[in-house]
């Protein structure tokens, strides 16, 4: 009889934020928002992706079994959050502490890379990006806790 050993995996090493928003800030010349999240979230990654648009992006996943990315895409056209989100056009807008956002609601998650609710607003020269499977709550309160760093970079442009 052959028994091959099971064990528990080591735990991942969290991800501060914070810290590779500052390295990643001063690589890029430009200034990274950081949202504020409550603690029982998990951080899946952040880093600054290039492509379409070069764009800094963190990956959380809230307390339940949805995810929710925030995106900023450093020097992005308007027709970018349409892109990221499979051609999906913005339904309406709203304000979330007196910040207007674009809502996107892909009618096609598949297409969409799983996503089911989206926002968008310029920030100076870019466009921050709030989306994923999380419902619209969620967003809501990530979207909210950028919107002093947002108002701070349409202050820059």
């Amino acid at each position: 009889i052959f028994a091959v050993p099971r064990g528990t995996p080591p735990e991942r090493e969290p991800i501060d934020v914070a810290t590779i928003a500052a390295e990643a800030s001063a690589a890029q010349g430009a200034d990274l928002v950081v949202a504020e999240v409550p603690e029982n979230w998990t951080v899946n990654s952040a880093l600054v992706t290039t492509g379409d648009v070069r764009a800094w992006t963190v990956v959380y996943v809230p307390a339940d079994t949805s995810y929710l990315r925030i995106a900023q895409g450093l020097g992005a056209d308007e027709n970018w959050p349409a892109r990221e989100l499979g051609r999906t056009a913005s339904t309406e807008s709203i304000m979330i502490d007196g910040i207007e956002w674009d809502v996107y609601r892909p009618s096609d998650s598949r297409a969409a890379g799983n996503v089911t609710y989206g926002l968008a607003t310029t920030a100076g020269a870019d466009i921050v990006m709030v989306y994923g499977t999380a419902d619209a709550e969620t967003a809501a309160e990530a979207a909210a806790s950028l919107s002093e760093q947002i108002r701070d970079l349409r202050e820059q442009k």
